[in-house]
């Protein structure tokens, strides 16, 4: 932790996830010492905690495996708030749908949703109005494979732009001015999945190492 050192650049930070800092057992910690852990659902601590390119990292099957930030101290989400997220990833082969990286839950239709994922081959930013409408950006390339990938997201609800940044480079907008989604009033995260109504959907299948969350 080094707040002492360099205290202001932990303004804002809503969560950081360091898998890559080595296993921590069936909890995610958060480094932020804001306390939003996450909790290993249908994952295997002897097999999920995996070494790539000499650090470690979690590794989600596609199938089930997620992690739920459950603590629920994040600021309401709402179509207005201004917040962004980070996630260094990696996949070994891209396969084919919807594939969630780092999103909100859809908590309920009508409730707005912001998404860090994978859809088909490429990578894409979403805000969402749950069941209802989506307003996404898709990078025209594939996503890269067998190589450690940094994708950021930003949702700016002044104006209701969601940019998409890929290793660094800003690389797309998506316009939610049309989104007439309703609050979320205890926002929480996840990793490898999208939950809709206590139900886990579009199952992620690589490796995260390393997440951020400002707000």
């Amino acid at each position: 932790h080094y707040e002492s050192i360099a205290p202001e650049l932990w303004d804002g930070v809503g969560g950081a996830w360091a898998p890559g800092l080595g296993p921590t057992g069936s909890r995610l910690h958060d480094h932020s010492r804001r306390n939003n852990w996450g909790t290993h659902t249908n994952m295997d601590n002897a097999t999920d905690w995996v070494v790539r390119d000499g650090q470690y990292a979690l590794d989600f099957d596609g199938s089930n495996d997620h992690v739920l930030i459950t603590d629920g101290r994040f600021p309401t989400l709402s179509v207005s708030a201004v917040f962004s997220a980070s996630v260094w990833f990696r996949v070994a082969s891209v396969q084919s749908g919807r594939r969630e990286i780092m999103p909100t839950p859809a908590v309920a239709s009508g409730l707005f949703g912001a998404q860090l994922e994978i859809d088909g081959g490429k990578l894409r930013i979403r805000a969402d109005n749950a069941g209802l409408a989506s307003y996404t950006f898709a990078d025209p390339l594939d996503v890269p494979t067998g190589r450690w990938v940094h994708a950021a997201g930003t949702w700016d609800g002044r104006v209701k732009i969601a940019t998409l940044y890929k290793d660094g480079k800003s690389i797309g907008t998506a316009d939610y001015s049309a989104n007439t989604a309703n609050n979320v009033t205890t926002a929480r995260w996840l990793f490898g999945a999208l939950e809709y109504e206590n139900v886990v959907y579009f199952c992620y299948p690589g490796l995260i190492t390393e997440a951020t969350l400002y707000s």
